[in-house]
């Protein structure tokens, strides 16, 4: 207890130190008045004398003012301050050390930074609702067949009645919906139908008008609909009298009567929303639709309660219903989880007794990822612990001396740890600014893609781990060379007496050097293929002129959650491709417009490899599903056979077309008319192949894909068959420019089909760029790291090597002064570093071609149609690069060393 009694001390005096010399200075007016007195009494003294030996015996007040505020640690703040004054003063010193420094710390803090708020967000979503933890999502685990489901609709009926630990329960379902405020007005929204409970579910008021209720539920009740904050914002442009307004969504007459504030988005991102017809649960048992359940736990429930009450309700309705429930088991988790992806990550290993302990276990594994960035910033700051390191060597004087007259050393180590905290102080603030843009961006970009509890700005946490990155760094930069630089320090002061150096580079300083060395040309080559690579993406010819034609994305209205049935989907495909085909009809009845086609997948865009096999030969090939005029309004020719006719359509369509990428890598050459394809019809040796499909033609090569990994073009062409599908994309060769002919085209698809959806309507050259926004933005991010970590390997290899060059002054200076030949010293001391850099160099090259990815090796570019020259002539100009910096490094300690006099060599006097 007694360290405790100390501590409470030291806090009383840090908190009131005033209070505390206060009461020392009346302590020692106590016992010096007593000792005065003592002395009168025993000595006869005056009172004036008294005092003054008094005084005297007591030793002087200001010495025990002092010992008190060393005791309430002042001392040390004093020595932190000058220390900080210190560490400002070294950076305005060396700017070019602060410069990189800053830099490299500034990065390693941002990638950790944003890396950590990418894991947090993943592994622990929460919703920006008033207790948005308390939301819980509710799903089924069918025992069985070990996989997960939503809910039959049935089982939400029943649950709805007996659930007391969860409340407000309720179902949604998502769509895509035309919605129309006028004949020129018709765009695609993102929808959802859910039920009346969601908006007090969420807590969230509408900012105009009301919320869904349950009256909206009823069958025959007047369709209503609920608006998001942009769709008011954009599309009646923020009209305070907008409730009350009837509107199409798609088929359906419906009338505004609430406008949701901006951000909200439940539930899955959705902008517009409609009431969730109660006859949906008109299904028996596992038949119709299953849905997404939500709810909210009950005031004073918890989740662990709520999943013991639905696992019994669940054992209740198993008993009641074997045929049907026997094996299902409902699954109850926060609804983020439960939406984002983590319930199918879970289906394999869930258990009734062990969703939380697997939830936790899979959100440890992401959490655990974050070690990495922690290696990261200790690469990155070992980088800087060299630069720090050799200009730390430069002081060594000054720190022995420091030594001798006191200082320890752990108060010298101390010292350089607030010198690195001052570099790092600095950085922290750019880091954590690059992180937070670097996360805007990631989230521009993606969009729609992300949860819309997605944020896009830095969590607390995720700044507070950033700050503990920033110290973590720190140490590394300033107390691994402290102490590296102060071992032995003691001895080193008739070293340094006698003109010897204290510091001397060992065989481990040799190694760090080449790995260095090896590592930077590695990622340099990675980065260049990457960059090489992008820049032949955003160049991407895909073989006819792509920027005379006009792309929009064709869908069409999902059966509603009360049609769920086979026959009224084929009926909704049966509508589709009457729509589709009357709006091509109709486009290409307009003067402007050259030719009209259809696709399931653009060139340029990513295609699917469908595992497939040909006269026993077995390979996974790009494929695209095209109409029958395909190639003509392309203006693809063909080489061989023919292109797809109606009457192929008519009796199956099981008929192929091929490039002659296929015959090459495929074929090997073969002619390829008259063989027959078949494509495996799901995943594993059992799975069942297609009927076969006969291959009548050959066209000439256009680019299928952007996929930056695929080695070559292949790829099988197959035609569309009418009634198979509910989303296409239309293909329009226009006169003049396609874009002026945009704004025509969504009015005649109205006029068409209301429930006819356009999407996406741009050039088709600009199709493959879009598809690869993420691609490239991690290109721009690899590209701005590697020219850092070029930077900095520049720099500590400049900065270490200058050292050890330095190091060897008085050596070459005595030698000299000893008759050696000057040019076979400068020969023998710049071809050890230039050897140690070459090795480097050859380590990091046979790296590349021997251990590397297939990605980055010279026969890997060809294969992906990289010049690999390219590839080549950039390591080689970096390569260059650093031996002219490991040369300049040398020749300047040299130069110095061959200057001074013998006579001063010889003295000990460099």
């Amino acid at each position: 207890m007694r360290w405790l009694n100390a501590a409470r001390a030291r806090l009383r005096l840090l908190i009131s130190p005033r209070a505390a010399e206060s009461r020392m200075e009346d302590e020692m007016r106590f016992h010096v008045e007593m000792e005065a007195e003592r002395l009168m009494r025993a000595r006869s003294l005056d009172p004036h004398e008294a005092r003054r030996q008094a005084l005297v015996a007591f030793g002087g007040a200001e010495r025990y003012r002092e010992e008190l505020r060393d005791g309430r640690g002042l001392a040390w703040l004093m020595g932190m301050s000058l220390d900080f004054r210190l560490g400002v003063r070294m950076m305005r010193k060396y700017p070019g050390l602060t410069l990189v420094g800053t830099l490299a710390m500034a990065f390693a803090v941002a990638v950790g930074t944003f890396g950590f708020e990418a894991i947090r967000q993943v592994a622990s979503p929460t919703l920006p609702f008033p207790e948005g933890d308390r939301i819980v999502g509710i799903g089924m685990w069918d025992a069985a067949d070990n996989r997960t489901e939503y809910v039959p609709l049935r089982d939400f009926a029943r649950w709805r009645g007996q659930l007391e630990t969860v409340e407000e329960l309720g179902v949604f379902v998502t769509f895509h919906r035309n919605l129309s405020t006028g004949p020129d007005d018709v765009a695609s929204v993102n929808s959802a139908a859910v039920s009346a409970s969601a908006f007090r579910v969420t807590g969230v008021r509408p900012q105009l008008g009301r919320p869904l209720i349950e009256a909206d539920e009823e069958p025959g009740a007047p369709a209503v609909l609920v608006i998001g904050h942009d769709i008011w914002q954009v599309r009646f442009a923020s009209d305070p009298d907008v409730i009350g307004r009837t509107v199409r969504l798609g088929d359906t007459p419906a009338t505004i009567v609430g406008v949701m504030p901006e951000g909200f988005a439940f539930p899955l991102g959705q902008s517009a929303w409609t009431a969730l017809r109660r006859d949906i649960v008109e299904y028996a048992s596992r038949e119709g639709r299953t849905m997404p359940v939500f709810g909210r736990l009950a005031e004073g429930a918890t989740i662990e309660q709520a999943r013991a009450e639905l696992t019994a309700v669940g054992a209740r309705m198993a008993a009641d219903f074997p045929e049907t429930n026997e094996h299902l088991r409902p699954l109850v988790m926060s609804y983020a989880s439960a939406t984002s992806g983590i319930v199918e990550a879970i289906a394999e290993q869930w258990n009734a007794d062990g969703v939380d302990r697997t939830l936790s276990l899979l959100r440890a594994g992401l959490y655990s990822t974050n070690l990495l960035f922690l290696l990261f910033l200790a690469l990155i700051s070992a980088n800087v612990a060299a630069l720090v390191f050799a200009r730390t060597a430069t002081r060594e004087s000054e720190l022995v001396v420091r030594n001798a007259l006191g200082a320890s050393r752990r108060r010298l180590v101390g010292q350089l740890f607030v010198e690195a905290l001052v570099l790092g102080a600095v950085a922290a603030p750019i880091g954590l600014a690059i992180a937070a843009t670097a996360l805007r961006g990631i989230v521009t970009v993606l969009g729609s893609d992300l949860p819309f509890w997605f944020s896009d700005t830095l969590s607390v946490g995720s700044v507070l781990f950033g700050v503990t990155l920033t110290v973590i760094g720190a140490a590394i930069v300033g107390v691994v060379p402290g102490l590296r630089i102060t071992r032995g320090i003691g001895s080193r002061m008739r070293q340094l007496g006698a003109g010897g150096g204290g510091l001397q580079f060992g065989r481990g300083s040799t190694i760090a050097i080449v790995s260095q060395i090896a590592m930077s040309i590695v990622f340099v080559a990675v980065s260049l293929y990457a960059v090489v690579r992008a820049v032949q993406i955003r160049g991407l010819d895909v073989g006819f002129p792509a920027d005379e034609y006009i792309s929009v994305v064709l869908g069409m209205d999902r059966p509603g959650a009360s049609q769920a049935r086979y026959e009224t989907v084929v009926a909704a495909r049966a509508r589709f491709t009457r729509s589709y085909e009357e709006l091509g009809r109709r486009i290409a009845l307009d003067p402007a417009v050259l030719d009209v086609t259809f696709a399931h997948v653009l060139p340029g865009e990513y295609h699917e490899r469908a595992p497939l096999e040909v006269d026993g030969i077995e390979d996974r090939i790009q494929t695209a599903t095209v109409a029958t005029d395909f190639f003509n309004a392309l203006v693809i020719p063909l080489l061989a056979g023919r292109g797809f006719q109606a009457a192929d359509v008519e009796a199956g369509g099981y008929v192929a077309v091929v490039n002659p990428s296929f015959i090459h890598h495929v074929l090997d050459d073969r002619s390829a008319i008259g063989r027959h394809v078949r494509f495996r019809l799901g995943e594993g040796p059992s799975a069942d192949w297609s009927p076969p499909y006969e291959i009548v033609g050959v066209v000439q090569e256009i680019a299928l894909t952007n996929d930056p990994e695929l080695p070559h073009n292949a790829g099988v062409y197959l035609p569309i068959v009418p009634g198979r599908a509910t989303q296409l994309q239309m293909v329009v060769h226009v006169r003049g420019d396609p874009l002026s002919f945009a704004p025509r085209i969504r009015p005649l698809a109205a006029d068409v089909d209301p429930s006819l959806q356009l999407a996406r309507i741009a050039l088709l050259d600009e199709v493959a760029r879009n598809d690869l926004a993420t691609y490239l933005f991690a290109i721009r991010a690899l590209t701005i790291a590697t020219g850092l970590a070029m930077l900095l390997s520049l720099a500590a290899v400049y900065a270490v090597m200058s050292f050890a060059v330095a190091r060897r002054t008085r050596e070459i200076a005595i030698r000299i002064a000893l008759g050696a030949d000057p040019r076979r010293i400068v020969t023998s001391t710049l071809g050890r570093h230039l050897g140690h850099a070459a090795l480097g160099v050859l380590l990091g090259v046979g790296l590349i071609v021997h251990v590397g990815p297939d990605s980055i090796t010279m026969s890997g570019l060809a294969a992906r149609g990289i010049p690999s020259i390219r590839v080549a002539l950039g390591i080689a100009a970096f390569t260059t690069i650093m031996m002219l910096v490991v040369l300049m490094a040398a020749v300047g300690p040299v130069r110095r060393a061959l200057r001074i006099q013998p006579a001063l060599a010889l003295k000990g006097d460099d």
